[in-house]
């Protein structure tokens, strides 16, 4: 499976919960998420900033099949169940949003002619035409 570069930087976004959409990940967790995946990162001294590191292993998985995996992951339900996300408007603490953080992921997903699936956790191959 290939994803575009907007798309990395996306899905980058909900790994890292820096869009305000998904639970917040800091260095250490990062690199647990993706030792899942067979990385073998460690977090300490010189450790990139979140969102590059994430955006690299998301490169480095990109056009194989494990990036499914990835994207699953990173919308898997049982991190958000009691996850809070700070809403910058309110200045308060919020529950988070599996599927606002699914809505926001599609739009990009779907100009790659992919969908992940909140309920089945899956990946379609979608036909998309651009034409009017």
């Amino acid at each position: 499976m290939k994803i575009s570069e907007r798309t990395v930087k996306r899905l980058g976004e909900i790994i890292t919960g820096d869009k305000g959409l998904s639970p917040y990940r800091g260095g250490p967790k990062l690199v647990s998420f993706f030792h899942e995946f067979g990385t073998n990162h460690t977090y300490g001294q010189g450790f990139p900033s979140r969102w590059m590191f994430a955006e690299d292993c998301i490169r480095q998985f990109n056009g194989t099949p494990t990036l499914k995996k990835i994207i699953l992951s990173a919308v898997d339900p049982r991190d958000f169940m009691g996850a809070t996300i700070f809403d910058k408007e309110t200045q308060q603490n919020k529950p988070a949003s599996l599927q606002d953080a699914l809505t926001y992921l599609n739009e990009f997903l779907a100009f790659d002619g992919r969908t992940a699936k909140g309920t089945t956790l899956s990946i379609k191959r979608e036909e998309r035409s651009l034409s009017t």
